[in-house]
């Protein structure tokens, strides 16, 4: 006889129906866009604000004193490279890494304008499911350039385009595969290889039809008169040659958004200065294959001068730029070229600032154009400003940074989407698996007596349309089944909702579980006929590409029994590495296509 373990349905009723523990900050401040503002409780439930009194009340939840704290929202860094790196030589690392070292700076969120095309989706999604380990990433997925274009040079598949009818289907294709905005090169000025006007203006064209925002990498003052004529949204840097005042005016009108990247220019031309490189926060949060070799003082290299400084670029007036159109109330978009030689993910955020601040803007503007200004450009966020209604995305300060911008790196606290960031070691490359618990046994059954080891997820987290949930229903001999519901609806090209269950005992989805001495997995499921995934989430999978199968849920109950030698990964996107079963983190029930999701599931039990 077969031994086996079921996953118990019985208990859950009570455990379900339970809302989310609360998180309740006591006695801080918050920065409201002008000046921080004295509060007794600002409540946080189901990811979002919902509520900030200045009168304390008798809510329960986790309430955490912030007495003489400081609160700012979630910092957004809007150029980045995600799949770059800033040692140099290049030292490779997955894209998720650099996202864990971002929301540890306290970069809730950042816009990756270059990066390998079919690890978009997997990147978003992973980001998504674990939002106290990733700072989310709005992407561009490959950029747009010509033929030996800027770009073409590093070695990441780029599209490359020459025609009209090039540059409308590729806009639509790279939209097609995730992208949420679009990323074009125009240097036409500065390189002989580079996009017509014409072109460009297509691309604008096409993407603005699909209510996508452009961004335009340009290196001139006269590329950036280009892209305003042709409706780009965003230049995503400053031009380094002198501006004319009638060209700021232009600017200005038009209402075109700048990402100065000042840091990348100053370690082009300088290197970086001992501040810069031997903050402890750097060294906290940088992967330290990145930091191999570095040392924490003074770094000026004539190499990169000469390379990428005034041969490349000519004579450099990026600064005076800056405080020029600082003065004339131009937007600014924090960014920083993340990715970039010694440009690190989420630390450079705040020497950034700090240049803004030494350029004339105000310690509050400069924490604007790394927050509320994202707002600006995507009206449907609902992150950078610490409002009810808006995502949970804070950074706690120790001190105030409208005194000392400088105080930005000085972090006690992150919440992201409502979870609290654990200060924990960011890069232990161990995978430590628990083995199987079988205290958790109670006459056969595996039971949580905690909190509720089941939940629901979805990509409405990253924007997405799609919905699911889940109630405790009875069959007819008074057994119990989860029953869940939803609707699967796309929203570009990733959409996702199901059900996860956790098998560790602190009903994680994060704990690593040891299941060696299973070879299957069996449930009961009936539904609406629909083609469903059974997923098995490991810790060594790094880039979503679970190993999966499929199962039909039919209109009456069916037993249904999944081996796991039969699990598969995509062979579409992702790469492929064998499933190792003492490194399983949580189990999950999945539909990924547009469809109504409605199915019931009990009796979940691993076999021997």
């Amino acid at each position: 006889m077969k031994k086996v373990i079921t996953i118990c349905l019985l208990y859950f009723h009570t455990c379900l129906y339970a809302q989310p523990t609360s998180i309740i900050l006591e006695n801080g401040s918050y920065f409201n866009g002008k000046v921080f503002v004295p509060f007794k409780q600002m409540v946080i439930n189901g990811g979002k604000i919902v509520g900030i009194s200045s009168a304390a009340t008798q809510l329960s939840g986790n309430r955490i004193n912030l007495k003489g704290k400081f609160i700012i929202p979630g910092l957004v860094d809007g150029h980045v490279h995600i799949g770059g790196s800033p040692a140099y030589p290049y030292v490779g690392a997955e894209q998720t890494d650099n996202l864990k070292s971002s929301l540890h700076c306290g970069v809730t969120t950042v816009i990756d304008l270059f990066s390998t095309e079919n690890k978009v989706i997997s990147t978003k999604t992973i980001a998504a499911r674990q939002p106290a380990v990733y700072s989310i990433p709005i992407m561009a997925g490959p950029i747009l350039t010509s033929p030996k274009g800027h770009g073409t040079e590093f070695g990441i598949p780029t599209r490359t385009l020459t025609t009209l009818t090039e540059a409308r289907n590729i806009t639509n294709q790279v939209i097609d595969n995730g992208a949420d905005v679009i990323k074009l090169v125009y240097d036409a000025y500065s390189d002989k290889f580079y996009l017509s006007k014409d072109i460009m203006q297509e691309i604008v064209t096409a993407a603005h039809v699909r209510h996508k925002k452009v961004f335009a990498h340009i290196n001139t003052a006269k590329e950036a008169m280009d892209c305003i004529d042709a409706g780009v949204d965003v230049l995503a840097h400053m031009p380094v040659n002198t501006l004319t005042d009638a060209q700021i005016e232009k600017i200005k009108r038009s209402g075109i958004f700048i990402i100065p990247t000042v840091t990348v220019y100053n370690v082009i031309m300088n290197g970086y200065s001992k501040e810069y490189i031997s903050n402890p926060l750097l060294w906290k949060t940088a992967n330290p294959d990145y930091l191999r070799g570095v040392k924490k003082e003074a770094k000026y290299v004539d190499t990169a001068t000469k390379i990428w400084g005034v041969e490349y670029y000519g004579s450099l007036d990026v600064e005076n730029n800056l405080k020029r159109c600082i003065a004339a109330g131009i937007p600014i978009l924090a960014g920083t070229d993340a990715g970039f030689f010694d440009v690190y993910y989420g630390y450079s955020l705040h020497n950034e600032l700090e240049q803004y601040v030494a350029a004339g803007m105000t310690n509050a503007a400069a924490i604007n154009s790394a927050s509320t200004m994202l707002a600006n450009i995507f009206p449907d966020v609902e992150t950078g400003r610490i409002k009810v209604g808006y995502d949970a995305d804070l950074v706690v300060l120790n001190t105030d940074p409208l005194i000392d911008i400088t105080n930005t790196k000085d972090i006690d606290l992150i919440i992201h989407k409502g979870k609290l960031v654990m200060d924990t070691a960011l890069f232990d490359t161990v995978v430590r698996s628990l083995a199987f618990d079988e205290s958790l046994l109670e006459n056969g059954y595996l039971c949580n007596t905690g909190a509720a080891n089941v939940g629901t997820y979805s990509d409405s987290v990253i924007g997405g349309n799609s919905k699911s949930a889940y109630n405790v229903e009875k069959d007819v001999d008074g057994n119990t089944y989860l029953h869940l519901t939803g609707k699967v609806l796309p929203a570009g090209y990733i959409m996702f909702a199901g059900l996860w269950v956790s098998l560790s005992k602190d009903a994680s989805t994060e704990s690593v579980v040891d299941i060696r001495a299973y070879s299957s997995i069996s449930f009961e499921v009936k539904g609406n006929g629909k083609d469903y995934y059974f997923r098995m989430l490991s810790a060594n999978v790094k880039d979503y590409n679970y190993h999966s199968a499929t199962f039909k849920a039919s209109n009456t109950w069916a037993t249904v029994t999944i081996p796991f030698s039969k699990l598969e990964q995509s062979q579409f996107y992702g790469s492929r590495i064998p499933l190792d079963l003492s490194t399983i983190t949580s189990l999950s029930f999945e539909a990924n296509v547009e469809m109504d999701l409605d199915f019931s599931i009990k009796n979940i039990r691993m076999n021997k």
